[in-house]
């Protein structure tokens, strides 16, 4: 059934194609009484709550079949790709670690070791929410993992946003505490820090050139 969809935390497109049943966000991010949506979040890995969806109806499937077979018919889960870059203080990489992800309270999980680069790939279903990276940063097998990190899936706001600045601001050294959506004296100086260090003017503001080198850094490497 058709209708408008609120944008909740935790969502992104992917899971919400998954909770409607489709197949790919596409058919949700593509429809023309989307276009408004679309031009607004032009990444749609990158949604906010409160933004308003037009949910298309689903168009179902027929398939000739002969009734005196029996049929066995597959359903195809929706995955999305997972992207985790695990940097150190001095925003080096941490090469060729072993890691091991889990997500859906511990029933599903990934290992493996990082890339030249860092960085972390699963692909996992679009309706994970939560998960846990662990990282050993010593060869010894027995050893306990070094770094145990939590994950908010689909958490990550536009970085226009303040809620969006102090995510980005925390995984990129510049600590502004707790992702509360308020602009107070801890996510000013993280703000203020940032732009120094990225030679931007300081305003303490998550203004249009803060904004655009934070997803430079962030989401764009």
């Amino acid at each position: 059934m058709s209708g408008l969809y609120a944008v909740e935390q935790g969502d992104c497109l992917s899971s919400i194609a998954a909770k409607f049943g489709f197949g790919s966000y596409h058919s949700i991010y593509d429809h023309p009484l989307n276009a408004d949506f679309k031009k607004k979040r032009p990444n749609p890995n990158v949604i906010y709550p409160g933004d308003i969806l037009y949910i298309p109806n689903l168009q179902l499937k027929e398939v000739d079949c002969s009734t005196d077979k029996l049929h066995k018919f597959c359903v195809t889960r929706p995955l999305v790709r997972l992207r985790i870059k695990v940097l150190d203080r001095d925003r080096k990489p941490y090469k060729h670690k072993r890691y091991k992800l889990v997500v859906n309270s511990s029933d599903q999980m990934w290992s493996g070791h990082t890339t030249a680069t860092g960085l972390v790939e699963a692909l996992i279903p679009a309706s994970v929410t939560a998960g846990r990276l662990q990282l050993w940063l010593t060869d010894n097998p027995n050893a306990l993992a070094s770094i145990e990190m939590p994950l908010q899936i689909g958490h990550l706001d536009p970085a226009e946003e303040v809620t969006g600045a102090q995510a980005r601001l925390n995984h990129l050294g510049f600590d502004c505490g707790v992702v509360d959506g308020i602009l107070g004296p801890k996510t000013r100086s993280a703000l203020t820090r940032f732009q120094k260090a990225q030679e931007l003017t300081e305003t303490g503001e998550v203004d249009g050139p803060t904004s655009d080198k934070m997803l430079e850094l962030h989401d764009k490497e």
